[in-house]
């Protein structure tokens, strides 16, 4: 009774239990683990609404009345409700609660994640929002290396200018002949 509900929310669509509430499915994303080398698969997680929720199309909710009335039943009689594959519905404070069954890992267990680098080999690459490959970045960074050192070089030689010049002035005016005249030198 409960396999086609089953197989519609693993398919990703939302389900209406008239008179129950609402299935609604979420897809968790693949997350990596850097520390332990692994990549983790992404898995789905069934999630219980009372209400309609807004996200949904009309054309991904399916009613499953069967599954429903045959659901209200078994709550009526006991508080609590175990539906194959899904998860159990049980009655807390008068609120109706959803536990989805825990997923099977072993059907998808995390890769190893391993970085290669392969420093020999020309490879296509994504950097900021263009694709490239090594061979054009290297040659990118070879013109930047080759122009920011053999352009720069009159830089320093300003710089020693413009000392020498300093020191000559504060040589004139501390040491010339008639200086008298004008007093000590004062900085």
């Amino acid at each position: 009774m409960y396999q086609p509900l089953l197989h519609h929310v693993l398919e990703g669509h939302s389900a209406e239990l008239p008179g129950v509430g609402y299935l609604v499915p979420e897809i968790i994303a693949a997350r990596k683990d850097v520390a332990n080398a692994l990549l983790h698969p992404p898995f789905l997680r069934i999630n219980f609404q009372t209400t309609a929720p807004d996200s949904v199309t009309s054309t991904g909710m399916r009613s499953f009345a069967d599954a429903a009335f045959h659901l209200q039943g078994v709550l009526g009689r006991s508080n609590e409700a175990y539906v194959p594959g899904i998860g159990n519905f049980f009655f807390q404070e008068g609120k109706l609660l959803f536990n989805q069954e825990p997923v099977a890992m072993e059907f998808a267990p995390p890769a190893p994640a391993t970085r290669i680098v392969r420093t020999g080999e020309a490879h296509a690459m994504v950097v900021g929002d263009s694709d490239t490959t090594t061979e054009e970045m290297t040659a990118y960074y070879d013109d930047i290396e080759q122009t920011s050192t053999h352009d720069r070089w009159w830089v320093g030689a300003l710089i020693l200018l413009g000392i020498a010049l300093v020191g000559i002035i504060v040589y004139y005016l501390a040491f010339r002949q008639g200086a008298a005249s004008l007093g000590p030198l004062q900085f």
